[in-house]
């Protein structure tokens, strides 16, 4: 959902959810192997398929954490969120950050968030976020625009059965470096705000 990208396709074959390349399918089309549950249902308190389940267990523990922060798809998604049209032509840097807090928690951020972002984007870039210096021009910002990293474009991927087990055809999420703008939204990702409910 926030890559703009949502596939809301209904009906049709199912596909897997978990694995790469990734799907952008309604988790409910999700294929489901009983015997080899992936390891995001594993660490997530998935229930078991073999049994009828009234009620689901809960946890919270260190390895979601981990697993969360490590996984491709949580740095894909941070990718294509850094490179959504409205974040990438954001006037300034606090622009672009109120736009991914609109787009991660559907709110602004407050003023200490706020100010936590640029001190962050500061850090991993060792330029001041809001100096003078730091806003591009209207020509740069065009080339900035044109050289961004663009989310690879899989709206529909097709799947196979291979030795018994379903798996996703097409391009597998980027190992690239990940940009200080990519950081910041996987961090807003793995956030309490984003990952709990409250």
């Amino acid at each position: 959902m926030l890559t703009g990208k949502m596939d809301s396709t209904v009906g049709g074959r199912p596909v897997n959810i978990t694995d790469e390349p990734l799907s952008y399918r309604r988790s409910i089309y999700g294929y489901i192997d009983r015997e080899h549950l992936s390891d995001l249902q594993a660490q997530f308190d998935f229930s078991d398929p073999d049994m009828p389940n009234s009620r689901r267990n809960s946890t919270i523990v260190p390895q979601q954490a981990l697993f969360f922060m490590n996984n491709p798809l949580s740095v894909e998604v941070a990718r294509a969120v850094a490179a959504r049209p409205e974040v990438v032509g954001a006037i300034n840097d606090d622009a672009r950050i109120a736009t991914m807090y609109r787009i991660m928690f559907q709110r602004t951020p407050k003023s200490d968030e706020a100010r936590m972002a640029k001190d962050f984007i500061k850090k991993v870039t060792g330029v001041a976020a809001d100096s003078v210096a730091a806003q591009p021009t209207k020509g740069e910002k065009k080339k900035l625009a044109k050289d961004a990293p663009k989310p690879i474009e899989n709206p529909a991927v097709t799947t196979k059965i291979e030795g018994g087990v379903m798996k996703n055809l097409g391009v597998r999420a980027s190992r690239a470096k990940v940009s200080p703008w990519e950081m910041l939204a996987q961090a807003m990702i793995c956030s309490n705000e984003f990952v709990y409910l409250d």
